[in-house]
């Protein structure tokens, strides 16, 4: 314990001494700290006798760096419970203040806002030496970033009284400084034209020390070497060299890996990668997935939800369950007119699903062109072409196309083009892409679909998405949010064969939005936050419970009369059917718990609609907390989290279906159900576990 300290980071200072107290590990464990003092939850500490001196002498350094340079430090130790309370008696005394503070520097080369900025003293306040290292060592930076390497700043402190010093610095900059000549080193099968194409430094330029560090980190990059070391030697002329040591990498490189997930089932992954492919720095990449393997035998099991065919008609159950799989060829040329651009071509082939929703098969070719416009921030054209085909039933096509005619749907289910020209931005600004401590990430896209785009399917859409990483007691606080808008064209209809009835205008399911899931709102299951319908077998109608009678009957379906709300919520099958218009918020803690592992609690909130659908199944909107655990392992944290789904019934609208003279045709019930997923889920415990969403994968939620 430390008394009688103030205006000094007090935090700062108990982490430089030697004595620490016991403590819990972490915050996520505090409730098993106050009733266990095992090892496993409690990190216990020693008295170090010989310390406490040392330590008394720490705090004074401290302090005396800060301003408070008369400070005295009294130590006591006690005995408490099974162990000792530390307690050092700090009085301060008064701070030793700036009396006069003056910047000689030429022509105000340095703000004095930027100067207040990295902390330099006003007159009156204590004398920290540790804000003026600080502010001289962000002088020099600021300075070798605009073209003065050899930029000199010094700080003098020359008392006047007792309890005051007159501050002074000196900032001269020196002449200012180009990139002479770049000299590649270490490299053998990377030509050295490939290895400066790479980099953002141009000789002739002004020397920049954000260039410098920028060039490393872009060497890195393409994968090509395994060490790289961009420095610049001390020396005299103002045409600076920089020298690029590098190390090459083996240039084949072949990753294989495999994984279990809620959304995937087990999931196989494998990729082939040629750096320097035929030189110049080409790159090629080939990559296979397999996806929902085992899904027949895992379905409704342990952690796998139930899933159920998506329409009542049309599409067999195993459709969902049949194995995903994806394959793609791409070439990459960096450099490509110039340094800082790149150009990539590629193939594709898929097979995807959306629970419960739609399995879309599709195939094709894509195009990217790629400029870097500032550090760490690049600027995408791509064009993609793809031949897609829609596996869904009646209902799909009703809701998310707004096709209920059977001519219209048999147009859907051929053979479309859906091929958007997509301009996006992304400034990305974290450490660490698998474990993100501090930063940010910018992202926005922006799609058009139309016959200028040789796409049937016609639209536009934006996609937008900002994260922010913060350190905060010893962990990270993460922060994201995400917004969508899509709008259908009018000349989609006449495109793809559906006729008039349509009004022209559909979206094709996989550029709608959808929201709940391991990436988005975790107390919902995949996709299950937003607008929904509900679709039921006709018989589940006409069935009678016991002593009673049936619900409806066969005209009362066929008008559409017909109230569902005497058939159990479980008989029901909810279908998201996406939205237009979303907004999604999340914030996360996370925090070390012991190793690898790490704990986490979060809130999520989420709005979705389509105005289109208000009628048919409004909108939805839903904030969830959670907690969860993830292990650092090689390929990223695994992670599990639960999500808690807030106990609410729905009035949903029902869609069934009746058979006349041989011909189907869906109906839409004009009474909505009182939905509540938890009737008839039995006991408090039941009750309890059904307000849960389960959720692993791996990869941090965003």
């Amino acid at each position: 314990m430390i008394r009688g300290l103030h205006d000094v980071d007090a935090t700062a200072l108990r982490k430089g001494l030697a004595n620490q107290p016991s403590r819990c590990r972490t915050i996520i464990l505090r409730p098993f700290c106050w009733v266990s003092g095992s090892s496993t939850f409690v990190e216990t500490h020693r008295l170090e006798r010989a310390e406490v001196p040392r330590d008394e002498l720490r705090i004074r350094v401290f302090l005396w760096r800060r301003g408070w340079r008369d400070a005295t430090v009294r130590s006591t130790v006690t005995p408490k419970g099974r162990g000792v309370q530390l307690t050092f008696d700090v009085d301060q005394g008064p701070p030793t203040v700036t009396r006069s503070l003056d910047v000689v520097q030429p022509a105000s080369l340095v703000a004095e806002s930027r100067l207040r900025a990295l902390g330099l003293p006003r007159v009156g306040e204590p004398v920290n030496v540790v804000e003026l290292d600080s502010v001289r060592s962000g002088v020099l930076a600021m300075l070798a970033d605009r073209g003065y390497p050899d930029a000199v700043v010094q700080d003098t402190l020359l008392p006047t009284d007792s309890l005051g010093v007159a501050v002074r610095m000196e900032i001269a900059p020196g002449p200012r400084s180009t990139i002479g000549s770049i000299d590649v080193e270490g490299n053998d099968q990377v030509s050295d034209r490939t290895v400066l194409d790479a980099m953002p430094l141009r000789t002739g330029r002004l020397y920049r020390l954000s260039q410098v560090e920028e060039a490393q980190r872009a060497l890195y990059l393409t994968g090509m070497f395994r060490k790289v070391s961009v420095t610049v030697p001390p020396q005299a002329d103002t045409a600076k060299t920089v020298v690029v040591n590098v190390t090459e990498a083996p240039f084949r490189q072949i990753r294989t890996r495999v994984g279990v997930s809620t959304v995937d089932y087990v999931q196989t992954e494998a990729q082939y990668t040629h750096y320097n492919w035929l030189g110049g720095g080409r790159r090629l990449d080939v990559t296979g997935v397999l996806g929902r393997l085992l899904a027949p035998q895992l379905n409704g099991g342990f952690i796998f939800r139930e899933i159920e065919p998506a329409a009542l008609s049309g599409v067999p159950k195993d459709a969902f369950l049949r194995p995903t799989w994806q394959a793609s060829a791409q070439i990459t040329q960096p450099a490509f007119p110039a340094a800082g651009t790149s150009v990539g071509l590629g193939v594709f082939a898929h097979r995807r699903v959306e629970p419960g929703v739609v399995v879309d098969r599709g195939e094709g070719a894509n195009f990217t062109f790629t400029q870097n416009v500032a550090e760490r921030a690049t600027l995408s054209l791509l064009y993609r072409y793809e031949q897609n085909t829609v596996l869904a039933g009646d209902v799909y096509f009703c809701v998310d196309f707004g096709v209920c005619d059977q001519p219209s749907i048999h147009a859907l289910q051929g053979h479309h083009s859906l091929s958007p020209l997509q301009i996006s931005g992304l400034v990305d600004r974290v450490d660490d892409q698998l474990t993100r401590t501090s930063g940010y990430t910018v992202r926005l896209g922006l799609e058009h679909a139309s016959r200028l785009t040789l796409s049937d399917f016609q639209y536009d859409r934006v996609d937008a998405e900002i994260t922010r990483d913060l350190p905060l007691g010893g962990g990270t606080l993460a922060g994201r949010v995400h917004g969508g808008w899509v709008r259908a064209l009018s000349g989609t209809g006449a495109a793809v064969g559906a006729g008039a009835r349509t009004g022209g205008a559909i979206l094709h399911p996989t550029t709608r939005f959808y929201a709940g899931g391991a990436r988005s709102v975790r107390g919902f299951a995949e996709n299950q936050l937003g607008p929904r319908v509900l679709t039921l077998d006709p018989q589940k109608l006409l069935i009678a419970a016991a002593g009673g009678t049936a619900p409806c009957t066969e005209a009362e379906i066929a008008d559409g009369s017909c109230d569902p709300n005497a058939v159990p919520s479980s008989e029901f099958i909810p279908r998201p059917t996406g939205g237009t218009r979303l907004v999604e918020a999340s914030i996360e803690y996370r925090h070390p718990i012991r190793g690898n592992f790490v704990g986490a609690v979060f809130l999520d909130g989420a709005r979705l609609d389509d105005p289109q659908l208000s009628a048919l199944a409004g909108s939805a909107a839903a904030v969830t907390p959670g907690f969860g655990i993830r292990y650092r392992s090689p390929i990223g944290p695994v992670r599990v989290d639960i999500g808690i789904h807030p106990a609410r019934t729905e009035d949903l609208r029902v869609i069934t279906q009746v058979t006349e003279n041989g011909v189907s045709r869906l109906v839409l019930l004009d009474t909505p159900k009182h939905y509540d997923p938890r009737e008839g889920s039995g006991g408090f415990l039941r009750q309890l576990t059904s307000r849960l969403a389960l959720h692993l994968s791996v990869g941090e939620a965003y």
